[in-house]
């Protein structure tokens, strides 16, 4: 909540506040940890991600929806080729999410995409866009959060 505190304040989200007050949650975040998730609810979350993210990915690169996704990151100012990097990650990640050992660093990355996704769909305006990595990038976090780190 103390991004959009920031954010209402200073009339708009300038990188330095942003920047900010992630460093304070991140910080806030590992001193409080969330409990572990049951593996049961874990490997639900990392099957439906997975599902999720791949098929996601694959529209990026095949089909009709491949050039609308070109034509949209060229449209929200990112270079030509994005979307295939971000189809990349979304597939690479998502099946990822099926081992243990790579769950966590997988879904790191999903949440850094979903993020990204999130900024861009609040910078130009398209709230109803809003829902869907929100929701996502929060099931990447549990998941990140709360997975065990592999050693």
């Amino acid at each position: 909540m103390r991004i959009f505190e920031l954010t209402l304040r200073d009339g708009g989200c300038n990188t330095y506040a942003c920047s900010i007050a992630i460093t304070r949650m991140i910080a806030k975040f590992r001193r409080h940890p969330l409990r572990r998730l049951s593996p049961t609810v874990t490997w639900s979350i990392s099957i439906t991600l997975s599902l999720l993210f791949a098929a996601q990915g694959l529209t990026k690169f095949w089909g009709p929806a491949a050039t609308q996704w070109a034509s949209r990151f060229l449209k929200w100012g990112y270079p030509a080729g994005s979307s295939y990097v971000v189809g990349a990650v979304e597939i690479i990640a998502g099946l990822a999410l099926l081992l243990p050992r790579t769950r966590k660093p997988a879904a790191g990355s999903l949440v850094v995409v979903m993020a990204g996704a999130l900024c861009t769909h609040l910078i130009h305006g398209e709230l109803p866009r809003v829902i869907p990595p929100l929701v996502l990038g929060v099931l990447a976090f549990l998941l990140f959060s709360s997975a065990p780190e592999e050693h």
